[in-house]
C-alpha cells in the first residue's frame, strides 16, 4: 500500500479538529445553525494554515449524508464524507487556479452550475490559488457570483488576496486565516508522534515549530523527513543532523562580536559562514532575525513568548543582549533591513556585507571603547588582556597620566608610572591631548573634531575646564559635554566631569577675560608657580581668569 505523508494522513476532519482557526471556525458553525450560509466564500492566508482543509470540512457539513440538514458536526463515515475527503465527489469541485485560469474553464464552470447536485444538498466548488485566474476569467466569474443558483456555494482559497480583483472579493465573505503559533504547532507535533509511536523532546518540539514559520503543513512534512532516519526518539541534534539551521550558531556569535566591537572577529565569522554555503542574503536575513530576537529580549525579557527559542537559547540570548541598549538594537535592524534590498541587488554582495557589517561594528551605537583600545594598542583582534583583571577593593584611583598610559600602547610607550601624581596633573594631559582627542574620534567622529577645537585649560572644583577655540565649537561642546564626559571616562579610565569655557583663544584665554588682559598659557604656568599667587588661590578658591602686565614691561 502506497505511504500516505503525515500531512494528509493527519489533516483535521471537523471544524474543532483545525488547528489554530478557532473564530472562523466558530463563525461558520454558527452560521450554518443559523441558516445564514453564504453563497461564497474567500479564505485568505499564507501556506499551511487550513485554507483548503476548512473548505472541505465546510463541504462535508453542508452535504454530510448521515443528517436532514447541514450540520456543524459531519459524520466524516458516509459516502458524501469519505468522497468529499478522498477529493472524488461529484458534488463537491475542486479547481486549481493556477491550470484553469483561461476564460474558457470559467465558461465551463459557469455551465455545469446551473445543474442540480448528484446527490448532495449543494454543489460546492472550491477554487484554490484563485489569484492566478486571468483577469478574463475573473470577469466571466463575476455574473454567476452576483446571482448564483441556489443549489451553488463558491469556496475559493488565495495567498494573494490583493490580487484578487475588488468585483470579487465584494460579492464574498473573506475569512483571513492567521499563522499558526508555535504553541499549537508544537502540540501538534507532540500528538502526530504520540500516535506515531514516537518520542520527542521539548527542545526538539520547539526547533521544529521555528522551523515551520506558521505553517503546520510545512511542519508536518519537516517531520516527515525526519522521521526517514528512523529515529525512535527525536532530539534536537536529530533535528539539527537532518535538516540543519545553518549558521544559527555563528549569527549569534556575530553579534556578540558587533557588541564587543571587534571588527576582525567579525569578519572572520562573516567568512565562514560564507565557506558553509549561506549566502550573503541569507546571512543578512539571518542577522535581521537575530537582532531581532535580541531587541524583543531586551524591551520584554528573557523568555518573551514573542521569541521561538529553546531554553538555551533562550539564556544565551538573554546574555547577548546585555551588551546592547534597545536603541542600538533597534538601529541594527533597521539598518540591516534597508542594507538587505542593497545587498540582493549588488554585482558584489560580498562586499556590501562586509561594509554593513563594519558599520555596525564601528558605529557609535554599539562602539566598545575598551576592545577598541585593546586593539589600537596591542594589534589584536578583540582579544582581552591578560592583565585586564579586577580592581582591589579600595584601591585608589588612577591619575590622568597612569589611566591613559594603562589604556594606550605598548609598555615602551608608556608614560614613567608616577602614583603620587593627582589627577590634575594638568601638564600631562595637555601632552597627551593630541592622543585623546584621536582616541574619541575612533568613538565618535563629530564629538573628537568639536574636541580638536578645544584644549585642557586647568582644573576647578574638581572639574576639567575646557577651553574652546571658537564660539561654535564652545557651544558644540556645551550640547555634547555629557557625551564626553562618558567617552573621557572610559578611555581614561575615571571619571571626569568637564566644563566648558567658550570663544576662548588658541592660547587657552576664556571669553571673559577683563579687556585689556594679554595672557598666554606660559604666563599662566609661570605664575601658577608663584608661592603668593598659590596661597591667594587655595585661601579663597579662587582661579586665574588673565594676567595683564604693566605698558613699561
Amino acid at each position: 500500500m502506497a505511504y500516505t505523508v503525515l500531512a494528509r494522513r493527519y489533516r483535521s476532519q471537523r471544524f474543532d479538529d483545525i488547528a489554530g482557526q478557532d473564530a472562523i471556525a466558530h463563525t461558520l458553525k454558527n452560521a450554518i445553525l443559523s441558516d445564514r450560509v453564504a453563497h461564497a466564500y474567500l479564505f485568505c492566508g499564507t501556506r499551511g494554515v487550513g485554507k483548503t482543509t476548512m473548505a472541505r470540512v465546510l463541504a462535508k457539513a453542508l452535504n454530510c449524508q448521515s443528517v436532514e440538514s447541514p450540520t456543524t458536526e459531519p459524520c466524516c463515515e458516509c459516502e458524501s464524507c469519505i468522497a468529499i475527503n478522498s477529493g472524488e465527489d461529484i458534488d463537491v469541485i475542486e479547481i486549481d487556479g493556477a491550470s484553469n485560469n483561461g476564460v474558457e474553464n470559467i465558461r465551463d464552470l459557469r455551465q455545469n452550475a446551473m445543474y442540480r447536485p448528484a446527490r448532495g444538498r449543494y454543489k460546492i466548488y472550491i477554487i484554490d490559488e484563485i489569484h492566478m485566474l486571468s483577469t478574463g476569467a475573473f470577469n466571466a466569474l463575476l455574473k454567476i457570483l452576483e446571482e448564483p443558483p441556489a443549489h451553488v456555494k463558491f469556496i475559493f482559497a488565495t495567498t494573494e488576496p490583493n490580487k484578487v480583483l475588488p468585483t470579487i472579493q465584494s460579492r464574498c465573505q473573506r475569512f483571513d486565516f492567521r499563522s499558526i503559533d508555535p504553541q499549537t504547532i508544537q502540540k501538534q507535533v507532540k500528538m502526530v508522534l504520540e500516535a506515531e509511536g514516537i518520542s520527542c523532546d521539548d527542545d526538539f518540539a520547539v526547533a521544529l515549530s521555528r522551523l515551520a514559520n506558521g505553517s503546520m503543513r510545512d511542519a508536518l512534512s519537516l517531520l516527515d523527513q525526519i522521521l526517514s532516519t528512523g529515529a525512535d526518539n527525536l532530539t534536537l541534534e536529530v533535528l539539527e543532523n537532518t535538516l540543519g539551521e545553518p549558521g544559527r550558531a555563528e549569527i549569534a556569535r556575530m553579534t556578540e562580536l558587533i557588541g564587543d566591537s571587534d571588527a576582525p572577529g567579525v569578519l572572520e565569522v562573516c567568512d565562514e559562514l560564507l565557506s558553509k554555503g549561506m549566502s550573503p542574503e541569507q546571512i543578512t536575513d539571518s542577522l535581521i532575525d537575530s537582532f531581532r530576537d535580541l531587541m524583543i529580549t531586551a524591551s520584554a525579557g528573557a523568555g518573551s513568548s514573542l521569541i521561538v527559542q529553546t531554553a538555551a537559547e533562550a539564556e544565551e540570548t538573554e546574555r547577548i543582549a546585555g551588551k546592547f541598549d534597545i536603541a542600538s538594537l533597534v538601529y541594527a535592524v533597521t539598518t540591516m533591513e534597508r542594507m538587505r534590498g542593497t545587498v540582493k541587488k549588488s554585482d558584489n554582495p560580498r562586499a556590501i556585507l562586509e561594509a554593513a557589517l563594519m558599520r555596525l561594528t564601528l558605529s557609535e551605537h554599539f562602539i566598545n571603547v575598551q576592545t577598541l583600545v585593546r586593539q589600537t594598542a596591542g594589534g589584536g583582534g578583540g582579544k582581552k588582556n591578560s592583565q585586564a583583571g579586577g580592581k582591589p577593593a579600595g584601591a585608589r584611583k588612577p591619575s590622568l597620566k597612569q589611566a591613559f598610559a594603562e589604556k594606550n600602547g605598548s609598555a615602551a610607550d608608556k608614560l614613567e608610572q608616577a602614583g603620587s601624581v593627582e589627577c590634575g596633573n594638568l601638564e600631562e594631559l595637555q601632552s597627551r591631548w593630541q592622543e585623546v582627542v584621536q582616541k574619541t574620534a575612533k568613538v565618535n567622529m563629530s564629538l573628537g573634531a568639536n574636541l580638536s577645537n578645544a584644549e585642557p585649560a586647568g582644573f576647578e572644583n574638581g572639574n576639567l575646564v575646557l577651553h574652546a577655540k571658537t564660539g561654535m565649537a564652545g557651544r558644540l561642546l556645551q550640547t555634547k559635554k555629557q557625551e564626553a564626559e562618558k567617552v573621557f571616562a572610559k578611555i581614561l579610565g575615571t571619571e571626569i566631569a568637564l566644563q566648558v569655557r567658550q570663544e576662548a583663544s588658541s592660547s587657552g584665554e576664556p571669553a571673559n577675560k577683563p579687556k585689556g588682559a594679554k595672557s598666554s598659557f606660559k604666563d599662566q604656568r609661570q605664575a601658577m608657580k608663584d608661592p603668593g599667587v598659590q596661597k591667594v588661590l587655595n585661601t579663597f578658591n579662587a582661579q586665574i581668569i588673565g594676567i595683564s602686565r604693566p605698558k613699561n614691561q
